[in-house]
């Protein structure tokens, strides 16, 4: 018995780069103003169909999704409420348009 295998066009897709973390860079103390802190990443993708973000911030473990923005730019920033006196939590999540991710890591600071 033979058996025939025709290959059709290969499909090739790859998650994004992990996010870059570069503010606020992790073990470091930051000073809100008004109660708000600027949280910045950069991220890029091979085949260039990033298309979204998942912001997570807590107290904890950084497992709290505050916020969802749409890919723009390489790097990307978002201003989050925090409380003077704690250790905060975070990661970043990048998503692409065919469903696949990938994780920053939690990263820590505190603020003043």
């Amino acid at each position: 018995t033979w058996k025939f295998y025709l290959s059709g066009p290969s499909v090739d897709n790859y998650a994004p780069f992990p996010p870059e973390l570069t503010f606020p860079i992790s073990g470091s103390t930051v000073t809100p103003i008004n109660n708000l802190i600027p949280l910045q990443w950069s991220c890029s993708d091979v085949d260039n169909d990033l298309s979204s973000y998942e912001i997570y911030l807590d107290k904890v473990d950084g497992t709290t999704l505050i916020k969802i923005l749409n890919h723009e730019s390489e790097t990307t920033s978002l201003e989050a409420e925090v409380e003077q006196g704690f250790v905060y939590y975070w990661k970043v999540v990048a998503k692409d348009a065919q469903g696949n991710e990938s994780n920053s890591g939690v990263y820590s600071f505190r603020t003043n």
